[in-house]
């Protein structure tokens, strides 16, 4: 989980930018965004509780891009693509 914290510290930090962490969960691709502590999944349904995590201690990282805020699907503006964790700056 201490990825998962993380993400969540750093995009509170950095509120004009958003993370979009792809992973593999449970064997299942999912597509996150974390935006100003706040976490969304793209693919999967997003759990009403805000304090229910969409990581589990299974979840394994694949690709973590960095992204200028506000998000738009159609033309995401790249700050930094596919870098690791150690790779962001508090």
């Amino acid at each position: 989980m201490a990825t998962y914290d993380l993400f969540c510290d750093y995009s509170t930090q950095h509120p004009k930018e958003i993370l979009q962490v792809e992973v593999l969960s449970d064997g299942e691709e999912d597509l996150l965004l974390f935006y100003k502590g706040q976490v969304s999944s793209l693919i999967r349904a997003t759990p009403a509780d805000a304090g229910e995590p969409l990581w589990s201690e299974t979840t394994q990282l694949v690709c973590l891009d960095r992204l200028q805020a506000p998000y738009d699907p159609v033309t995401p503006v790249f700050l930094a693509a596919n870098i690791m964790p150690t790779d962001l700056n508090f």
